[in-house]
């Protein structure tokens, strides 16, 4: 599943990631589309979770129909006049 992390700070945050990488959050920014195997178990990002000055939310894999299904019912509805 995709996580995204979210900066709750007014300062831009630098966050080490599984991998080695580094991810920078701009104050009040977010990042999506990280994988959970960079955020599970990382001690870096458990502990700016601990001081609050981050946020994790894990969503769901989308698809491509589930894209389509998303845009199909944003579109609004007209009906026919007769």
């Amino acid at each position: 599943m995709p996580a995204t992390i979210k900066n709750l700070t007014p300062r831009p945050l630098y966050v080490s990631l599984n991998t080695g990488s580094t991810l920078r959050l701009s104050p009040r920014g977010a990042s999506s589309g990280i994988d959970e195997v960079q955020v599970k178990g990382n001690a870096h990002i458990e502990k700016l979770l601990s001081q609050r000055m981050i946020s994790v939310e894990y969503g769901e894999k989308t698809t491509d129909e589930a894209k389509e299904k998303e845009e199909d019912d944003s579109r609004p509805r007209t009906r026919k006049k007769t």
